[in-house]
This record gives C-alpha cells, structure tokens and sequence, in this order.
C-alpha cells in the first residue's frame, strides 16, 4: 500500500523527509513562515504549498488536484504547550492550532494521522486532542520519546501521536514502530543511548519509548524549525509494513 501525506506545519520538512523514506509520498505541505518554505520549495520543487492552515479545506485541495490524502502529519506549535513557558494556556493560547488539525482530519479522513509535539503536550493538551480525534471516529495513542533514545546526546522528549480508524492496525503500528527504535538501540549499544531505556508507560494513552535534522536540510537559523526524520522514518514504516 502506498499513501501521499498532507504535511502541516512543515517546517523544513523533517517529518516529510523522514516519511519519504520510509516510503510515503509529500502530496502539499503548509507553513507561515516564509523561510521554512524556501527550504522546502529548494528539496521539494514539484510539492504544492500552502500558507495558513486556518485556509485549507478538502475542496480546496481537491480543486488543486491534491486529491487521495492517505496521511495527515502535523508538527503543530508547541509553544502553548512548552514546560518552558511558565505562562503556557494550552488551547487558550493564540498560537494553538490543535483544533485546526482536528479539523482537517475530521474534513480529509485520512487513514491514519500522525502528530509531533512538547511532551508538556501530554500535561494540558493530550487528553482533550484524543478525546477529539476519538469523537470522529479515531483510535489514538501518544509515543513520549527521548531524544536520547534515537542516538541523541540530549534527554529532551517528544510526543509523537498517531492515529487510525481501526485500534488493532493502530497497535500493530505502535508495535512497529517500537522494533524499529529497539533495532536502532541495539544498533547504538555502547553509547550514550542507554538511558532511553527509560521508558514512561504510566498513562493508558501514552507509550515510552529527539532531533536529528538530515544533512540533506540546511539554512542553520532553521534547524529548530523541523522535526526528527528518524522517528516519522520508523513511523512511515510502520504504517506501509501492514
């Protein structure tokens, strides 16, 4: 099976760049920032892109002959939801576009959703996201992930949060996904990795298990501005190995 992804939030493209590899095709991606797009028109020229998500419907899409969305990934803002904004309000913050990732899949029903965020995401965003995903019609679960735990030297952790219209292939894909970073720990054995054997498995919805950006991306101010391709690479995996 293949799938064609609708990327928002793109950034420079590490989700995209992960998922490519692992197989899945960049139909469109969407981002503000006019940089980042830059980036992504000079590794992506044939990918149609799009400015604000708050703009994107499945018409429009459609009308641009972006048509058969198999995936939607969003590494949607963080900074709502940062333990390093000592002020953060969540979804009561202006830069919150966790609704409008809702909204799309509920527009686009793609087969599968996958989303990245702060693992401050799972403090006062997690529950209310699933809850939501769940109400159209999704099976949900949330991977916290060291960053250590993919070769990095770092114990910073993401939230990687995927869902599917069937819990069973969601828990193959979880499964997946888990033996993919097992098989790269094994691959690290003698470093620092080590202390990714530290998984948090205390949450029903969360299983335990980063940033790595390709060489293949450049423009260093940007470099915060993409996600960790290791990860969405083994996600990718998961989800066309089914």
């Amino acid at each position: 099976m293949t799938y064609k992804c609708l990327d928002l939030f793109s950034g420079i493209g590490g989700m995209a760049l992960g998922f490519e590899k692992s197989g899945i095709e960049s139909a469109a991606f969407c981002d503000t920032d006019k940089a980042a797009r830059a980036v992504l028109s000079k590794h992506w020229p044939r990918v149609p892109q799009y400015e604000d998500v708050q703009d994107l419907t499945n018409k429009r899409l459609s009308d641009d002959g972006i048509r058969g969305i198999g995936v939607i990934s969003a590494g949607f803002p963080c900074q709502p939801y940062s333990r390093g904004n000592w002020r953060r309000k969540g979804s009561g913050d202006i830069r919150d576009m966790s609704g409008e990732v809702i909204r799309l899949v509920e527009d686009i029903e793609p087969a599968v959703f996958v989303g990245e965020n702060t693992e401050g995401f799972l403090d006062i965003g997690f529950d209310a996201f699933a809850n939501d995903l769940e109400d159209i019609g999704y099976s949900v679960q949330a991977l916290s992930i060291p960053a250590c735990g993919v070769g990095l030297p770092t114990l910073e952790r993401h939230v990687w949060i995927i869902a599917t219209t069937s819990s069973e292939r969601l828990q193959r894909y979880i499964e997946k996904a888990f033996q993919g970073i097992e098989q790269l720990q094994r691959e690290l054995r003698g470093s620092y990795q080590g202390v990714g054997e530290r998984w948090d498995l205390s949450r029903p919805r969360v299983r335990g298990s980063g940033e790595r950006v390709s060489g293949r991306m450049d423009r260093l101010k940007q470099l915060g501005n993409a996600v960790d391709p290791v990860i969405s690479e083994l996600i990718g995996g998961a989800i066309l190995d089914q």
